[in-house]
């Protein structure tokens, strides 16, 4: 069971790996290759499900970014993001503690009632990734950029190589 587990794995990672070199064969720069992951991630750990595609489509016409990039890296980034969850919920409570649930008088919550408190935590929880967004972005761009700069070195050279 182990080794077809980590089988699979290496098959994932080895996809990924192919991918990235596509990616970086697309006539990219190193750096708005790094500025498409940094941002797919960024947006890709949003807590909300259904808001990161339609971001990342957004953000990537915007900054004239490829828009299959940044949703394979939006997409890699789902398991991130599930973990994240909670952690941007209770950030959000943290920074907007006046935010808080209504009660009602006989101490029994109406469905309108959780209904309000669900979309209050959630809207405390994007607060929260608001404020994280761009040092995750600008964190992730400034670790990526050296690193594709070394892949495209060595794609380079291995291409002169060739020739």
């Amino acid at each position: 069971m182990v080794t077809v587990l980590s089988g699979q794995i290496r098959t994932i990672l080895e996809r990924l790996r192919q991918m990235i070199a596509r990616v970086a064969q697309a006539n990219l720069s190193p750096r708005k290759l790094a500025l498409t992951v940094a941002l797919g991630v960024t947006l890709g750990i949003i807590p909300v499900i259904w808001g990161s595609s339609l971001l990342c489509i957004a953000v990537a016409w915007l900054f004239r970014l490829n828009h299959a990039c940044i949703q394979i890296v939006n997409y890699l980034s789902y398991p991130l993001q599930i973990a994240l969850f909670l952690a941007f919920y209770r950030l959000g409570d943290r920074f907007f503690p006046s935010f808080a649930m209504v009660h009602s008088a006989a101490g029994g919550g109406t469905i309108m009632e959780g209904i309000v408190h669900a979309g209050s935590a959630t809207l405390k929880a994007v607060g929260a990734w608001l404020a994280v967004a761009p040092l995750t972005t600008l964190f992730l761009y400034l670790i990526l950029v050296p690193v594709f700069q070394k892949m495209q070195r060595r794609h380079l050279a291995g291409a002169a190589a060739q020739a």
